[in-house]
Order: C-alpha cells, then structure tokens, then sequence
C-alpha cells in the first residue's frame, strides 16, 4: 500500500471536459479502494480517459485508459474491503465491480442515493465530490453507454470507427 494513512483525508482534483471538480478520500471508509484509487492517481492513469457511461439520475462511469502504457491496470484486481454497509450516497466515488475480488480501474460516480449500492464489499464508497458538484451534475445532460471490451482492446479504432472524438472525458486527476 501507497497511502497507508488511514486518517488522513486526502483531496483530490479532476479536470474533465464540461469543468473541475474535486473529491474526499477518506481511506478509512475502503482502504485498498482508496490506496488503490490513489495509485493510479499517482500514475496518471485516468488522464485522457473516457467517461463511457453515464446513466442520469443513476451514474457516471470511467476508468478505461486510452493510453497503452497504462492498460496493464485493467486486469490487475484487488481484493475486497472488509468494510461493508457503507451507503452509496449522491456523489459517492466507488469502484465498479461486478462480484467478489472484481475491483480494477473501472469508477463510478453517483447522481443520487443509491440504497441498494454499498451492501457488498466490492461497491464500498472511498471518497465523495465536495467541490464542482454542479459539474458533476452538468454531464446527467448526456446518455450514453460504449462498449467497454472494444474501448479496452481497439481504443483508438473503436473512438475514430464510432465518431467519438467528442465524447466527455476526464482530462487530468491530480492529489491537491
């Protein structure tokens, strides 16, 4: 582990294409989460990344690396925080997993309250947005879902075959 302080909070700066905004980790909520989020904030690991799906008034989800330096991430999972029953709530930053030991690089970011998100440790919060809401808010003005398998394998066919040059995206995260 990096960031092996559990009581410190640490802030954390996103600059995206609709504006910034800026995010509390709170590694005490999911420690291998956070230090994991916090790592690959560390390597510059989301810059120039996708925002390839967002849900309004459900989520917003990223962690798909263009760059090919990077994309040894995307199958290097961690395991589970103990640390569950921790509530996803608006603005909630979380991992996305899809079952027991499935965290990789894949976030979301919530638009609200999601109740029936948090029960399990693979969903567990580390951090939530605390200044540039109103940017976060801004993206639930588009929908869209693109194919995560072809923006992992063929990135820059699959963007240039799909006219998604203009797709929003987050263009640096840095530790404030």
């Amino acid at each position: 582990m990096l960031y092996k302080i559990m009581n410190k909070i640490y802030k954390v700066k996103f600059v995206t294409s609709r504006g910034d905004f800026i995010v509390e980790i709170d590694p005490s909520l999911s420690p291998l989460g956070a230090d994991r989020f916090l790592e690959l904030v560390k390597d510059r690991f989301f810059n120039d990344t996708p925002i390839y799906r967002i849900v309004p008034a459900f989520l917003m989800q990223f962690g798909i690396s263009l760059d090919d330096s990077k994309k040894h991430w995307h199958n290097k999972t961690i395991i589970d925080d103990s640390n569950v029953n921790v509530k996803v709530s608006k603005y909630s930053l979380c991992f996305a997993g899809c079952g027991p030991d499935t965290r990789t690089t894949n976030l979301f970011i919530a638009f609200r309250t999601l109740n029936w998100l948090g029960n399990s440790p693979w969903e567990t919060p580390f951090g939530k947005v605390i200044e540039g809401t109103e940017v976060v808010d801004e993206f639930q003005a588009s929908s869209h879902q693109l194919d995560q398998v072809q923006l992992k394998n063929n990135s820059e066919e699959y963007i240039k075959d799909n006219n998604l040059h203009n797709i929003d995206k987050i263009i640096s995260v840095s530790i404030i």
